[in-house]
């Protein structure tokens, strides 16, 4: 028996992914923190 893998998703779906899921769970709990943050590091 031999089992077969393939990639599920693109390389920039999973990055995007990942991005949207910690960027959430930080604007849940440190909204305040990651908002000075994200614009400081805007520029």
């Amino acid at each position: 028996m031999r089992y077969v893998y393939s990639v599920a998703t693109s390389k920039e779906e999973f990055e995007k992914k990942v991005v949207e899921s910690i960027l959430n769970a930080l604007m849940s709990n440190f909204k305040e923190a990651t908002v000075a943050y994200l614009s400081k590091i805007k520029k």
